[in-house]
């Protein structure tokens, strides 16, 4: 069974008409929300990005309304959707990545939980794909050693073999 652990770069795109937004939604309606999950800190970005939009007027008042609405509706009040805590040790073991990979406190943070959910997932051989649109979060995400996946950059065929690759493990 494919897990795909979002960073709030990709998930946002669900919410808010952007390059890579077909690419989500494509993968929204191919794989079940019970496989899916990010930090509960993600919510808070994308919220974020929301609110920043509507008030440059790059989005409408409206479509942001729509857009709050369904991401509460879609992932923060999901019983689907798997939105991870952040627990200490979490926060402890992304400090590394900080200086390691010059990433910010968030993004450290981010990869840390993605590396413990993916450890946790191979131990059942569980394929987990990161999908982010950071490129400096993905190439560190790389050099741990996990499977990413880039929004912006990706296509139909990418999503195909992505599920093909989840099909042959399992």
């Amino acid at each position: 069974m494919l897990y795909l652990y979002f960073d709030a770069s990709a998930l946002v795109k669900k919410y808010v008409a952007e390059q890579g937004s077909f690419i989500i939604h494509s993968l929204f309606k191919q794989v079940p929300m019970k496989q899916m999950m990010g930090l509960n800190i993600g919510v808070g970005e994308c919220l974020s990005v929301l609110v920043r939009r509507r008030n440059a007027a790059m989005i409408s008042l409206n479509t942001y309304s729509h857009a709050i609405l369904k991401l509460k509706i879609e992932i923060l009040n999901s019983t689907d959707f798997r939105l991870l805590p952040i627990d200490d040790q979490a926060i402890k073991d992304s400090f590394s990545f900080i200086e390691k990979y010059s990433l910010n406190a968030t993004d450290a943070i981010v990869l840390s939980c993605a590396l413990e959910q993916e450890h946790l997932l191979s131990l059942d051989e569980h394929p987990f794909v990161f999908l982010a649109s950071d490129t400096r979060l993905l190439k560190s995400a790389q050099t741990e050693g996990l499977t990413t996946f880039n929004p912006e950059t990706a296509s139909e065929l990418d999503i195909v073999a992505l599920l093909n690759l989840a099909n042959k493990q399992e």
